[in-house]
């Protein structure tokens, strides 16, 4: 968990992409956010059915937090955060993995990409996105 840890404090210095409503709602609420070390934002989201998937509105930005045995995770819309706890925060290589019933978030703390998925019964939805240290948009 401390290379977690460390590795999250060392994140490089990424650039912001301009004329994002979810990132200009994150500068504008970011004093009463939750604490995080990463923000992450998709580029790409998808859901799938059984037999196809289609790409849907993003409208979502993850807040990452991380402590000694567990990651918090908090998903933010334009209206609030909603934030759960995900135990046992695993590094295998180069990816961090958060686990929990009906979903999963992989990180790669090489170039701070990440993937989500999250079950809705039947169905996926499979984001791709960015992540980026914490406060890196605050001028």
């Amino acid at each position: 968990m401390k290379h977690l840890i460390i590795a999250a404090l060392l994140l490089t210095t990424i650039p912001a992409t301009a004329g994002n409503d979810l990132l200009n709602h994150y500068n504008r609420n970011y004093a009463e956010l939750p604490i995080h070390e990463l923000v992450c934002f998709s580029s790409k989201k998808y859901l799938c059915l059984e037999n196809q998937c289609e790409p849907v509105k993003r409208e979502i930005y993850n807040l990452i937090s991380l402590e000694k045995a567990k990651a918090k995770v908090s998903r933010c819309d334009q209206e609030s955060c909603d934030t759960h706890e995900y135990n046992n925060p695993e590094v295998s290589g180069t990816f961090l993995h958060l686990t929990r019933a009906g979903t999963g978030f992989k990180l790669n703390l090489q170039d701070y990409k990440f993937m989500e998925t999250a079950t809705l019964m039947l169905n996926v939805f499979i984001t791709f996105g960015q992540c980026y240290e914490n406060g890196i948009f605050k001028k």
